[in-house]
């Protein structure tokens, strides 16, 4: 019996060579991972996390403390248009956070080495992204609402590591958790659930029960796998959406998706 989610969320990550200036201010350069919808990442307070690789070979996991960046968006006063003719950004020019008025800019790398109290010339490579700070919250007069980012699909992560904690152990049952990450680009990574990383574990586990391939394919036969994932609920403003016949609506329980396509 498998539970299967996803890591990871649409984000801004860090690009390697980051340090840009423009019009005397510092950006952060940065890409954009994953399905963004990019006007919900303006005037944010923005954090970073992530891993960091030094030249020695170690690794360190670094979070600030508070808001490192930020995107402001056009004041109004310089684009009147904006509520009429909509909000069009470029990914390339107008996603750049900025982070500094320091002279000469700083050094983004200069930065990650007083977070982590090491010379900068030691780092040798991140894998770093960009998160809004505020905290989940309750919403709402009834507190009926969870206000959080990365819901999708860390809420799955959750249910499936709490499912899995609760569970009675099972003598001719294997229950597993498999949580793949790059789901938003595709899967298609040694890290993604395309990758032969949940057929090799089942092949080991069966192994080391002594199952032969044909126990093995007549316990998969036998298997359940669910995908969970995070569904759209219906949105108030937006009621046309959505087939009226087939619509989740929130907080009326699970959700189970059927897609024909396979």
């Amino acid at each position: 019996r498998v539970i299967g989610a996803r890591t990871d969320s649409p984000t801004l990550r860090i690009r390697p060579r980051p340090d840009d200036n423009s019009a005397g201010i510092g950006r952060i350069g940065v890409e954009v991972y994953g399905g963004v919808l990019l006007n919900s990442w303006l005037d944010r307070d923005l954090g970073v996390a992530g891993q960091v690789v030094m030249r020695d070979g170690s690794s360190f996991l670094i979070h600030s403390s508070g808001a490192v960046a930020r995107i402001p968006q056009l004041a109004i006063h310089l684009d009147r248009d904006v509520n009429d003719q909509g909000l069009v950004l470029d990914r390339h020019s107008h996603l750049q956070p900025i982070w500094c008025t320091l002279p000469g800019n700083g050094r983004f790398v200069d930065w990650i080495g007083d977070q982590l109290n090491t010379n900068a010339d030691s780092i040798a490579s991140w894998s770093l992204s960009l998160f809004d700070i505020s905290n989940a919250c309750l919403l709402g007069a009834d507190n009926s609402f969870l206000s959080s980012g990365r819901i999708d699909n860390l809420l799955s992560c959750w249910a499936a590591a709490s499912a899995l904690s609760a569970s009675t152990p099972q003598e001719d049952t294997a229950l597993i958790v498999a949580l793949f990450d790059h789901e938003e680009v595709g899967s298609d990574t040694l890290n993604g659930a395309s990758g032969p990383l949940l057929n090799r574990l089942i092949e080991m586990i069966g192994e080391s029960c002594g199952s032969s391939k044909s126990d093995l394919y007549g316990s998969l036969g036998r298997s359940l796998l669910i995908s969970t994932d995070n569904a759209h609920g219906v949105h108030p403003n937006y009621p046309e959406r959505h087939d009226a016949n087939n619509a989740p609506y929130l907080n009326r329980g699970v959700a189970v998706k059927i897609n024909e396509s396979q």
